[in-house]
């Protein structure tokens, strides 16, 4: 891995910075309250998500325990406090599929059955079971890409569990995103909607790629 960082100075850039978080979010011991989530669960999710899987990609790297520890502690909190809040908007969800889904995958050699058992049944509970029939298959913004790509991200991530389900998902997902592509960026790669959720979708879509 160091010889990768060290021959490709945009992935190093990267890593360092995904380190950087890992140290300063992915391993805070300040909570994110919970009147954030009684208030607003997109801001809630979005503090929450991003310290799951940067404590997660620093264990994937370093082997650090600590960091395994963290993320697993995240992962039990965030699900409890969804579960208990959220409303059923599917861009709070999303913020939990790609969450989850990095963590399952980058976690995965040293998750025991009860903790895959837990975020499989987070993904089906407010992913995979949760979407037949959403809006956001049918639109041609920000929200498709969202939603999307953080429905593939976790379907490869727990393809091996039920790799008709993953295929299903990925299969419309991909489909339905074509909406998206078209709506956002064509013909000369400007959004409609404005550079902030240009860049909100991008980086979304960079996740599906």
């Amino acid at each position: 891995k160091s010889s990768v960082m060290r021959s490709n100075p945009a992935l190093a850039s990267l890593h360092e910075l995904m380190m950087y978080y890992a140290e300063t979010e992915g391993m805070s011991e300040k909570p994110v309250p919970l009147s954030t989530a009684k208030r607003d669960m997109t801001l809630y999710v979005r503090k929450m998500a991003p310290r799951i899987f940067t404590a997660a990609y620093a264990f994937r790297i370093t082997g650090n325990k600590a960091y395994y520890d963290q993320a697993i502690k995240n992962v039990e909190l965030f699900i409890d406090v969804f579960r208990e809040y959220q409303r059923g908007k599917m861009l709070d969800n999303s913020e939990l599929w790609v969450g989850l889904g990095l963590a399952y995958d980058w976690l995965y050699p040293m998750l025991d059955k009860k903790t895959k058992d837990l975020i499989l049944g987070a993904l089906d509970e407010f992913g995979f079971d949760a979407v037949e029939g959403a809006s956001f298959y049918r639109v041609a913004h920000n929200i498709n890409s969202v939603c999307n790509s953080a429905l593939v991200c976790a379907a490869i991530a727990t393809y091996e569990a039920h790799p008709e389900k993953s295929m299903e998902i990925i299969r419309r997902s991909v489909e339905s995103n074509k909406l998206a592509l078209k709506g956002i960026y064509y013909p000369d790669g400007v959004s409609p909607e404005g550079p902030s959720y240009w860049d909100y979708a991008s980086n979304y879509e960079a996740i599906m790629l």
